[in-house]
Parts: structure tokens; C-alpha cells; sequence
């Protein structure tokens, strides 16, 4: 991106395409990836949540419980966690890191910040209640390897 009579770049112009790929992909995909606290299936066995930037624990814990009990979740089935923005403490909600189990993998999504800023604390919990997590910077990346990892065990 190029601004009138200036050559260089905004920081944020990286930000803006990554978020203009997440609106056109919940548009095809007809899924609401904004929504807080609560868990969709994508596509047929991969599920996605972003955690809301609170340190609401319980919330996020509820959410998923809730969801499990009312939706049964497919066999071998993946969840894409947005953690890029959450603010949970590594002494995450006891419901949470037990609904996690009921997944295959986790492609735990860390966002695109500092490496100082990122929750590390809170991704290391999370990959200690599901070995199958992995790290990613976009949803895309996080998305592109739950397929591509879909269709490796099927």
C-alpha cells in the first residue's frame, strides 16, 4: 500500500488483510467467527472459539461445556482456539481444559504480536491438557493445517 506522497508501508496494512481474509471467509463459510465466547463448527468436524480478551475463565468454560452436552462432536474432531486476545491466567477454568480432551488436536492460534506480548503461559496449559495442540499465527494457517491434518487421519 502505497499513501499519497508517502513510500512507506503502515504497520496495521498487514492487519487489515488478515481481517479482511476472516470477513470473507465467515462470509462463504456462513459462520460468525466474531462471536465471543462460544464455539461453531466451520466445516464438518472442525469447530472454532476466540476466547473474548477477558479473564472471565468460567465463561469460556461454560461455553464449551455447554456446547459438548448439547452438540455431539464428530469422531476425530479439531478446534481452531483463537487466544490471540484473551487475557486468561495460567490457572485456567477446570471445565475448560477438560472439554479440550474431547478434541483430536487443537491449533491454537497466538496471533501475530511481540513474542514478549503473546500468552505463552496460557498456550503452554492448553497444550498440556491436549498433546495434539499446535501454534499459529492466523486463523488461515490454523485453519489450512486442521484440514490438511483432517484428512491425514481419515
Amino acid at each position: 500500500m502505497n499513501l499519497k506522497g508517502c513510500n512507506v508501508t503502515p504497520p496495521y496494512v498487514g492487519l487489515l488483510e488478515n481481517r479482511l481474509i476472516s470477513m470473507i471467509l465467515t462470509y462463504f463459510k456462513g459462520v460468525s467467527m466474531e462471536s465471543k465466547n462460544s464455539i461453531k463448527e466451520v466445516v464438518s468436524g472442525i469447530y472454532h472459539m476466540v476466547l473474548d480478551g477477558s479473564d472471565n475463565c468460567s465463561m469460556h468454560g461454560k461455553s464449551m461445556t455447554d456446547y459438548i452436552s448439547e452438540n455431539s462432536l464428530r469422531p476425530n474432531s479439531i478446534l481452531i482456539l483463537d487466544g490471540s486476545s484473551n487475557n486468561c491466567r495460567s490457572e485456567c477454568d477446570k471445565s475448560f481444559l477438560e472439554s479440550i480432551t474431547e478434541f483430536l488436536a487443537i491449533s491454537y492460534i497466538v496471533g501475530d504480536k511481540p513474542l514478549e506480548q503473546t500468552k505463552w503461559e496460557h498456550a503452554y496449559l492448553i497444550s498440556r491438557h491436549n498433546i495434539g495442540t499446535r501454534y499459529f499465527n492466523t486463523y488461515e494457517d490454523a485453519y489450512s493445517w486442521s484440514k490438511q491434518y483432517q484428512m491425514e487421519i481419515e
